[in-house]
């Protein structure tokens, strides 16, 4: 017995051992395993557009850091059901910064709840205590909470005040990260030349906040030629009437090598829903450069719905002049709008390019209407109820966006320079300086609309944002940006259909099945009767 004893006990030793052993090797496995994918971070996303990914543009902006980046997530732990899923994505997103960055993110998550003195300190830095909703047992309540972030590097710091979900998240905080570790802050000029109601200014209001989120953003006037020379990128919306020293101001810029937007109508507003053209004083000089903004405007099948007033009833209708340009029309090799879904360009005009007549200059399409697009000319009546399409009307795609790179020569090469005029202010014009005759390389972007950033429209439709902010990021920055941005574009209307196809889809679905059931039942009939026939046979 004691023989038999000892050699179970052995047995459940050696089985102990083993045990022991093979969980001490599988968790040595998981340390290096765990360890591995700490240094080296990965994830299979099967979505279209990687939105579970950082993007190329993020994870290079984290190769660059030289120092370490602090971000702090100011979130309260009791927060409504609806959001624990969002703050599992924030600190899922934040993984991967840190991940990424190679040591030089840290990510610190605090609630200041029931903390006076940081409650104080965030209302300064600008991050609110918002208001939620919060059900529990069949009964709602307010409850007051933080879910804010800010980003510190050295002295400076940015702040996103409240996350409401993760859609931009990554596009805010990579350009908060840049815009902190960034030896300075890009300049933009912004010159609203469009005789709108309220004042121009006031008009592009949201445009300007929108930049302001990554430049330093200023409101231009063309008579102050010393502004123009400490920005980067110059955005003309609605140039109209301009002074011939204005344009060679702006010429001037440009042979700096300064990067230029023109937003350009040649259309002008009246009372009782019409409209007139005109020929804006820029179109010379944009014409010298390769681009002519001409004065018509352009219609398409493909368009967005637009609100209209009758009494005291609101009503939208599909709206031909508000056109929108969908995947198909864009440069599918411009990083600016390769990744659009679409844009709603209102009241636009068609553009023409001077092709073989500018050496030096490469000219790019960014944006076309489709093939269904038409032109009207001269004076327009732009009633919404009105028969859009007249017979015999000739359809074709026509060019809305362009955009224009290389050594420009300047416009007033060959002209005398004209004179500088007394400022506002009544000192002395400054003095005459030697006109730049060719630029370095550079680059232009125009379009035949400005109303597209204005307030109502582009807060309308978040396309807009994006094709706008990617234009000036293209310009100012690179492809830095764009690709973080657009991706968060998914606006995928349904294709366009002709009638023979609407027609087809139709008859299949009335007498598609019926044939099919009838065809299937035949063949069950000669299949069931040959059985018959080969059984009577036996």
């Amino acid at each position: 017995m004691e023989v038999g004893s000892s050699a179970s006990s052995r047995r459940r030793i050696k089985h102990t051992t083993n045990y022991t052993v093979i969980a001490l090797i599988v968790l040595g496995i998981l340390a290096v395993l765990n360890f591995f994918f700490y240094r080296h971070f990965s994830r299979i996303d099967l979505t279209h557009d990687k939105r579970y990914t950082l993007t190329p543009s993020s994870r290079q902006s984290l190769a660059g850091l030289d120092d370490i980046v602090n971000i702090k997530l100011y979130v309260s732990q009791k927060l409504p059901s609806y959001l624990v899923n969002l703050k599992r994505d924030i600190s899922d997103l934040l993984d991967e910064y840190r991940a990424y960055a190679a040591g030089n993110i840290t990510v610190t998550s605090i609630d200041p709840t029931e903390d006076p003195a940081l409650q104080q300190e965030l209302r300064f830095m600008g991050i609110p205590q918002v208001q939620l909703n919060i059900i529990e047992k069949d009964q709602a309540q307010l409850t007051n909470a933080y879910l804010g972030m800010a980003i510190f590097y050295a002295d400076k710091k940015e702040v996103i005040p409240f996350i409401s979900d993760t859609k931009n998240l990554e596009y805010d905080l990579t350009s908060a990260i840049l815009k902190v570790t960034s030896k300075e802050t890009k300049k933009v000029g912004l010159y609203a030349g469009t005789p709108l109601t309220p004042p121009a200014d006031q008009e592009y209001q949201a445009a300007n906040q929108l930049l302001s989120k990554q430049y330093e953003v200023t409101q231009i006037q063309l008579d102050d030629e010393q502004a123009l020379e400490k920005i980067s990128t110059l955005i003309l919306a609605g140039p109209r009437d301009l002074t011939d020293r204005q344009k060679y101001a702006i010429d001037q810029f440009i042979m700096r090598g300064g990067k230029a937007v023109f937003l350009v109508d040649t259309v002008e507003m009246r009372e009782g829903l019409q409209a007139s053209s005109f020929k804006p004083a820029i179109n010379d000089l944009l014409q010298h450069y390769g681009i002519t903004v001409e004065e018509n405007l352009v219609l398409d099948a493909s368009n967005a719905y637009a609100a209209f007033r009758s009494g005291f009833m609101t009503f939208r209708i599909p709206y031909p002049f508000w056109i929108k340009v969908v995947s198909e029309g864009f440069a599918a090799n411009n990083p600016a709008v390769s990744m659009l879904e679409s844009v709603v360009l209102p009241w636009v005009s068609s553009l023409t390019l001077a092709g073989e007549k500018m050496p030096g200059i490469a000219i790019t399409e960014l944006a076309k209407s489709t093939e269904s697009s038409w032109l009207q000319k001269g004076f327009y009546m732009l009633d919404p109820q009105q028969q859009f399409i007249k017979p015999g009307t000739q359809m074709q795609s026509y060019l809305l966006a362009a955009a224009a790179a290389g050594k420009f020569k300047s416009f007033f090469a060959d002209k005398p320079v004209p004179p500088a005029e007394k400022k506002a202010d009544g000192t002395e014009a400054p003095a005459q300086k030697e006109p730049i005759r060719e630029s370095p390389e550079t680059q232009i972007v125009v379009v035949g609309n400005s109303r597209f950033i204005t307030n109502d429209i582009i807060t309308q439709f978040d396309d807009n944002q994006v094709f706008f902010l990617n234009l000036v990021d293209w310009l100012t920055l690179g492809e830095q940006l764009i690709g973080i941005r657009s991706r968060g574009a998914t606006d995928r209307p349904l294709r366009e259909t002709t009638e023979y196809q609407k027609t087809l889809v139709k008859s299949l679905n009335m007498f598609g099945v019926p044939l099919a059931l009838a065809f299937f039942g035949i063949v069950r009939f000669y299949v069931t009767r040959r059985k018959k026939k080969s059984a009577v046979v036996l």
